[in-house]
């Protein structure tokens, strides 16, 4: 039995897949098994693996009919058999020492569940993209500061865990339309510490097909989220419900604020007021967002002015 069992979905991303295989495959420590869960891909992703199967045994393929991220995820949990459990995304990267340096870790602080790493951001062809939102790492017993903002790095690229983990809290919830890392490092942060490794040793890479480009699926996923948590939760929690809505309304915001819908972002940022006032009022992001709400209604001004102009006018808007 190998010490890590390392868990790649992958749907359709055969382009990404080789060099995410051999990033696993040129890590510094290498007792692992590699678990490729195929979502139903119909593109060269079975051919892309078999290529490395016949030099590499201890890489195994699964195929599966396409039923989503989590699904592919929990049946590489059910393939896993090692005490500790690393994920990749088939469009992502780990650099050389990414296993090692989290093992080490653990090696450390032998009470740890997750440690995870800093990350790099690249584009579809490799190049570095400056990250504009900085990451605030945390460590330690930190279910209050996952509760207003999944500061999981890199998120499930970035981490490894010991099996007691899944043991005790169970796998990815099938039922969330996204964010369901967010809510696997939430109930895990219940009851064992987390760590991470001060250096990028994780490329994340940012692409049209991604599926934080999905507006609506992580909008839903993230009230879907927020409902589960203070749905199953004890009374202990309840004062912190305002402030957590309030706050995942503001991030909400953003992201309708991002993709030109101003209205849809000004809703949600009445529905932040009417839930939590003095929390939003002072909440350090209100001021970017309405700064953003009248940019975003003033060019839509321009843009009608404009073309109104031209209809009325022609020839004078050449």
């Amino acid at each position: 039995m190998a010490l890590i069992d390392v868990i790649i979905p992958a749907y359709n991303y055969g382009t990404f897949l080789k060099e995410s295989i051999h990033s696993v495959l040129a890590q510094t420590f290498q007792d692992f098994n590699v678990f490729v869960i195929d979502d139903g891909s119909t593109d060269n992703t079975k051919e892309v693996v078999s290529q490395y199967q016949s030099i590499h045994p201890n890489i195994h393929y699964s195929f599966q009919e396409n039923r989503g991220l989590p699904v592919a995820r929990n049946v590489g949990l059910k393939l896993s058999t090692a005490p500790f459990i690393a994920f990749l995304d088939a469009d992502d990267l780990w650099m050389p020492e990414k296993l090692e340096e989290t093992l080490k870790t653990f090696r450390i602080q032998p009470q740890l569940g997750v440690v995870y790493t800093l990350v790099e951001v690249i584009d579809s062809s490799g190049n570095l993209i400056p990250n504009v939102r900085p990451w605030h790492p945390v460590r330690g017993e930190i279910f209050r500061e996952l509760l207003f903002r999944n500061q999981i790095v890199g998120s499930s690229s970035s981490v490894l865990l010991r099996r007691g983990c899944i043991e005790k809290v169970g796998g990815f919830d099938e039922s969330l339309p996204s964010c369901e890392d967010w809510d696997l490092w939430l109930r895990i942060s219940r009851f064992f510490a987390f760590d991470y490794v001060a250096r990028p040793l994780v490329k994340i890479r940012i692409h049209e097909r991604n599926m934080h480009k999905n507006t609506e699926r992580m909008v839903k996923g993230k009230l879907a989220l927020m409902d589960k948590v203070f749905r199953e939760s004890s009374h202990t929690l309840s004062p912190l419900k305002p402030s957590a809505f309030a706050n995942i309304y503001l991030t909400v915001s953003h992201h309708y604020m991002d993709i030109g819908l101003p209205g849809k972002a000004l809703r949600f940022i009445f529905k932040a007021l009417v839930t939590k006032p003095l929390y939003t009022l002072c909440h350090p992001s209100l001021r970017e967002l309405l700064s953003l709400f009248w940019g975003n209604v003033l060019l839509s001004l321009k843009r009608r002015l404009k073309s109104f102009a031209k209809a009325i006018f022609p020839w004078g808007t050449r």
